[in-house]
Parts: C-alpha cells; structure tokens; sequence
C-alpha cells in the first residue's frame, strides 16, 4: 500500500502500462479528494468577492448605457418605474435600515449630487428628482448586466455561485433601485401638494 501512495507523486502519463490499475484507481480518488478539501468557507469567499467584482463593474457599465439611452423615448418610460409602491412591503424588505446604512457609510460618498442636506429648496426638488432618476436606472441597467453572469452560473450547474451573485446584485443593485423610487414618490407627493397650494 505505501508503495502504491509513492507512486501517487509521480504523473499519471509517466505510469508503466503494465503497471496495477488498482494503484491506477488509488492515485485518481486521492487526488480528486485533494482537490476537493478545500473548506465551504474560502469557496464562498472566492465566490462572494467575484461577485462583488461583478457588482463595481456592473455601475460602470450601467453608468454607460445610461448615457447611451438617456435622449431616447425608452428612457422616458423608464423614468417613471415603481416597482414596489406599498410602504409596508419596503419596510417588510428593510429598506429603512439599508437606507440608514447607505447615509452612514463610504457609499454616500459615491453620488455627491445626492447628498443629504440639511434643506432643499422646492425649486430644487425637480433637478433633485432627475438625480435620483439617473442613479436608479444606473442600478437597474448594472442589475440586468450582472444577471447575465449570473444564468451562465446556473447553466453550468453552478448553484451557490449563482446564488450569492444573486444576492450580491439585490444588495448592490436592485435595493439602491427600489431605495430611489421610494425617494422620489416623496418628492412627487410633495410636489403635488405645492401644486394644490398655487392653484
């Protein structure tokens, strides 16, 4: 049995022919179990920091299609997306807490021109609602991109991987998304009230 083990150390393309094939087999299963030791917890860091890859990139590119389709009437159907209008079902989604988290770390740093003041003008809630716009749609065109990756995981049987992805891209985009049109169905209540007001 040692001497089969010994033999493991050497290539599988430098065994004689007329050489066992039961150390033949004994080398196969041992080094499909070495290549299979590695813990769930480093496979799933490998997974989670491609994804966050994935994610970063996902901005740049949905910042680029963006710019692309921004003079299209396509766009302009976009603009007024709401996907989820019942303030009891963000809650339920914690968009809340991750909108607390959004104010209060480096991401805040990420979109100037949506830094919170301590007030905003009326006039400048318009210019204010087309900011917050561009920002949602940058994330819903980032949040398409990555889900492509994320299918060619699941077309190569890839589960976990997939997953994780999946949940990457709903924290880095599709919860940013649904975070701005909570934003502005604010602001357009608001905006509807001042209008009743000058009439």
């Amino acid at each position: 049995m040692s001497n089969m083990l010994k033999d493991c150390s050497r290539p599988i393309n430098d065994f004689l022919p007329l050489q066992s094939s039961k150390t033949k087999l004994i080398c196969y299963f041992r080094s499909n179990k070495q290549q299979g030791a590695k813990p769930a917890v480093i496979i799933m860091i490998k997974y989670f920091t491609f994804s966050l890859s994935i994610a970063f990139i996902s901005w740049m590119v949905g910042m680029v299609i963006n710019a692309l389709l921004v003079k299209t009437t396509f766009y302009q159907r976009l603009s007024s997306l709401n996907f989820i209008q019942n303030e009891y079902i963000n809650r339920w989604l914690g968009l809340a807490p991750f909108k607390w988290i959004i104010m209060h770390s480096f991401f805040k740093f990420f979109n100037p021109k949506l830094s919170i003041k301590k007030t905003i003008l009326a006039k400048e809630l318009t210019a204010y609602r087309l900011e917050m716009t561009t920002a949602e749609l940058n994330h819903l065109f980032a949040f398409s991109f990555m889900s492509v990756f994320m299918f060619i995981k699941i077309v190569q049987d890839q589960y976990l991987f997939a997953l994780i992805m999946l949940l990457v891209n709903v924290l880095m985009n599709l919860y940013p998304s649904l975070l701005q049109q909570q934003n502005k169905r604010r602001i357009d209540r608001y905006l509807e009230v001042l209008r009743k007001r000058s009439t």
